[in-house]
């Protein structure tokens, strides 16, 4: 199995301040079918998918803690954990189900809650949105899930509720204590995003400006400290593409990593980021 504590942070997409939580759990699939796709016990995670349209691959993460930035919650109680499943390549109908399996899920009670039919799921809108999406969910007495129905696609997911124990809106010195220890470092979204198929000749960066071409993604990144940064790019299974390369970043200058997408077949990529104070990844979607 790879090690997807070395590839992944967990971004504030208010701020696009990241910070170095990793994933818990960490599992992808390949499903070329209808049914239920178990994601392991660390990410506590079925999917039953239903009218697939087609094979694809589907990642699905879970991390410790409420989600950096939960605006648009409205409960006062968000859950101990909060996942993210990526597959964009993936069509279904509305009946698939997502079931979170509150058994294999660590700690007190149902996920930071007392009584798990309180329990709701949201959903965030897309990159720097807010979690606006309130899920059609039921609670399977039976088995201990949360079920969610009705998806129109994937991203990120958050427990929130009335009662029991959890994480809320107003824990501000958790939440100012986060900002002020990863504040020294700043990556931008990945632009353009998606971006078409091309060929890959690896990672290069440049101080300012870019490479303008439909086939190169971009980001920028900041430090108020000087540190060398490892650059790659991985695939949605862990491989490397690419060549490595090291980035020399500067107090106050803004570096442009720009990323050819020449040779990287349709899919979704990460971007690595290993400097000597942080470890993050940005992704980005590669289309026909």
């Amino acid at each position: 199995r790879w090690r997807p504590d070395l590839l992944y942070g967990n971004v504030d997409f208010k701020t696009n301040l990241w910070v170095t939580d990793v994933p818990v759990g960490c599992e992808s699939r390949a499903v070329a079918g209808d049914g239920a796709v178990d994601f392991g016990p660390e990410t506590a995670v079925d999917i039953v998918f239903v009218g697939l349209g087609g094979s694809c691959s589907v990642m699905a993460e879970r991390f410790d803690g409420p989600p950096a930035e939960p605006s648009g919650i409205a409960q006062v109680v968000i859950g101990d954990y909060y996942w993210s499943i990526s597959a964009p390549t993936c069509t279904f109908d509305a009946a698939t189900e997502i079931r979170f399996d509150l058994d294999e899920l660590p700690g007190a009670g149902a996920a930071g809650f007392g009584d798990p039919s309180d329990i709701k799921v949201y959903k965030r809108s897309g990159d720097e949105e807010d979690f606006t999406e309130v899920l059609s969910v039921t609670y399977d007495a039976a088995t201990n899930e949360i079920v969610v129905t009705g998806l129109t696609g994937f991203s990120e997911f958050a427990f929130a509720g009335d009662t029991g124990v959890g994480v809320d809106d107003g824990d501000a010195e958790a939440d100012t204590d986060a900002a002020a220890r990863h504040a020294d470092v700043y990556v931008s979204p990945v632009y353009p995003n998606p971006v078409a198929a091309g060929s890959l000749s690896g990672v290069s960066a440049v101080t300012s400006g870019g490479t303008n071409s439909a086939q190169v993604v971009h980001l920028e990144l900041r430090a108020t400290q000087s540190q060398q940064v490892a650059v790659a790019v991985y695939d949605l299974v862990g491989r490397r593409v690419g060549a490595q390369t090291s980035v020399s970043l500067q107090p106050g200058t803004t570096q442009i990593l720009s990323v050819p997408s020449e040779g990287l077949a349709p899919g979704l990529y990460h971007i690595v980021l290993r400097g000597e104070s942080f470890v993050t990844s940005r992704r980005f979607v590669v289309t026909r």
